[in-house]
């Protein structure tokens, strides 16, 4: 709590210069928090420059004290406060603590009373996605956003392309995302109709995976899309034998380029882990290529110069898993 009238001006007059900003700037690109601990006299800790909003290190402890405050005795007793404040109030909460639920609630009610439009509110919550923070609360926030304007059939590609790439741009601050992942297979069930949409993110990922070969989110991230992508090609190839094939190419060719990652990178467990979700998908398909791919399996694991502490689970796993005969490679190891 905010314990002097000092503080509690500052924090007003942080809170004016904040709003100024907002209204004469609506598509500020980024927000952060300069480390700064001194405060220097008459000067405001509100910075604004190249539409990029920043506020001085010093200053969030007063304004956060006084703002919260403000907003939960405002809720506790029950006290009505006008939907200008309340705006001002939870904007400024969760620029400084994304994770605030209830301030997020309140936005909800500001939203479906049509004092923010939604559109305005995306713009909002991306500004706080491109601090390194997690925020779920934001990710979920944004699909309830989102998922009013599916009711309205509002939706448009570049706003699913808006997501996709929000979702990439978190996961690059944040490794293994979960939350940044988890909206972004939401976007895909939701509103990523149509087969198209996994080839493309089949060819994105490719990319971002080859950045970032440490970081299994990505592999996990595939996994769903291959799954997705086998699903879809059922449903919409009449001959399922013939969907069957085309998933067993497209199967293929990543273990090609799996294989490529592996040799360059021989000691990442993230391949192997991935590597053998494709051997699970592509052995039921091949009931008369089996030894075919034993074999392919067998020259993959002898001609590489991979880990040998993560290539022996990998032998171990595709004898116990696959029920394969795997004692070529025990004997050669052995020995």
């Amino acid at each position: 709590m905010v314990n002097s009238d000092e503080d509690c001006s500052l924090a007003r007059r942080i809170l004016r210069d904040l709003r100024i900003i907002f209204e004469r700037e609506p598509n500020l690109l980024e927000f952060d928090i300069i480390p700064i601990e001194d405060k220097i006299c008459n000067k405001s800790p509100v910075i604004l420059q190249d539409h990029r909003l920043a506020l001085e290190s010093w200053s969030i402890k007063h304004l956060y004290q006084y703002t919260y405050h403000q907003f939960i005795e405002s809720r506790n007793n029950h006290i009505r406060r006008d939907k200008a404040s309340l705006h001002e109030w939870t904007r400024c909460l969760l620029l400084l603590n994304p994770d605030l639920t209830t301030a997020w609630n309140c936005r909800k009610q500001l939203v479906l009373d049509g004092f923010i439009t939604i559109a305005d509110e995306l713009k909002f919550s991306e500004l706080i996605l491109k601090r390194p923070n997690k925020a779920p609360e934001n990710f979920a926030h944004r699909q309830w956003l989102l998922r009013q304007l599916m009711q309205s059939q509002s939706i448009t590609d570049d706003m699913v392309n808006n997501e996709l790439n929000l979702c990439y741009e978190a996961a690059d601050r944040y490794q293994s995302h979960y939350h940044a992942w988890n909206h972004r297979r939401w976007v895909i069930q939701e509103l990523g109709h149509g087969i198209n949409i996994c080839f493309y993110e089949l060819e994105t990922n490719k990319n971002w995976i080859q950045r970032h070969v440490s970081d299994f989110s990505g592999y996990s991230y595939r996994q769903f899309i291959f799954l997705r992508l086998n699903h879809l090609l059922k449903k919409s190839v009449t001959d399922r034998n013939n969907s069957q094939v085309s998933y067993y190419s497209m199967l293929l060719d990543e273990m090609e380029f799996i294989a490529d990652l592996l040799n360059v990178h021989p000691s990442r467990e993230s391949f192997f882990i991935y590597r053998r979700f494709l051997l699970s998908q592509l052995n039921p398909l091949c009931s008369d290529r089996k030894e075919d791919l034993h074999r392919d399996e067998m020259q993959f694991i002898q001609q590489g110069s991979h880990d040998q502490f993560l290539l022996t689970r990998h032998v171990r796993w595709c004898s116990k898993v696959l029920k394969w005969d795997m004692s070529e490679y025990t004997e050669r190891s052995e020995n």
